[in-house]
């Protein structure tokens, strides 16, 4: 597997770069858009010249679009690009039904047909409950679930990022529910806050070097309103707490 990396602060999509690392054996792009965990969302041309990129070297074009939805304005799915275009979803991000583990892959027959086929092998019983829920969230009440959480993410994102400006932090202004600031300063690296983070406060956070970046941390935002705002909070305290030593 060849990796291809975004850089801050534009965490830009560089296609030239994933150019010259395709290689004759080359047979899948992936990309994440938009992107866990920095909330990047690739704009719709990049994707596309992407897309013409995999395509001319004959391979797909597989994209995560879990939180596409969660966009006030949403781009095109990638499998609607053209035969070596794949889209995978679900209702986990966009919809907040992460407990009936529903998702979907949408693509070229052969593809779809070999996910059936791997699906089945590996889930003996999928859950009919779920099912039933999923088919009445995709149904008439699709852009109710939608709008709703739209409106929850554009309002925990203000408060986050109206918290990262307060505390002097860095990033990107995500679309989706996570966020990927900078650490506060008094901190070595991501690690030694987030384990401050979790040991005095319980807040439980994603220390960036998992992500190839020690000076960063992953935060979602898409929980309630109320346990957003104390998690802020406690996170300020350790924050404060820290500065002053």
């Amino acid at each position: 597997m060849t990796r291809v990396e975004l850089e801050p602060p534009a965490w830009r999509l560089d296609v030239e770069w994933v150019a010259d690392a395709i290689r004759s054996e080359t047979r899948l792009v992936v990309l994440n858009n938009p992107n866990n965990p920095i909330g990047r969302y690739h704009p719709q041309e990049r994707v596309e010249a992407l897309y013409d990129l995999a395509a001319d070297n004959d391979a797909y074009l597989l994209c995560d679009e879990v939180y596409r939805l969660l966009a006030d304005d949403p781009q095109l799915p990638v499998a609607s690009l053209g035969e070596w275009g794949i889209s995978t979803t679900s209702l986990t991000k966009a919809y907040g039904l992460a407990g009936l583990r529903f998702g979907w892959l949408c693509g070229p027959p052969e593809i779809a047909d070999a996910a059936r086929r791997w699906k089945d092998y590996t889930t003996i019983s999928p859950s009919i409950f779920g099912q039933h829920i999923a088919r009445q969230a995709l149904g008439e009440q699709e852009e109710t679930i939608l709008d709703e959480n739209r409106e929850h993410a554009r309002r925990n994102r203000e408060v986050v990022r109206e918290f990262v400006a307060e505390h002097g932090l860095d990033w990107h202004d995500p679309v989706g529910v996570n966020g990927f600031p900078t650490i506060p300063k008094g901190f070595a690296d991501a690690c030694k806050f987030c384990r401050a983070a979790v040991e005095e406060e319980s807040v439980v956070l994603a220390p960036g070097d998992v992500f190839g970046f020690d000076d960063r941390f992953r935060i979602g935002f898409g929980l309630p309103a109320d346990e957003l705002d104390d998690g802020l909070e406690r996170v300020g305290r350790v924050i404060e707490a820290h500065a002053t030593e």
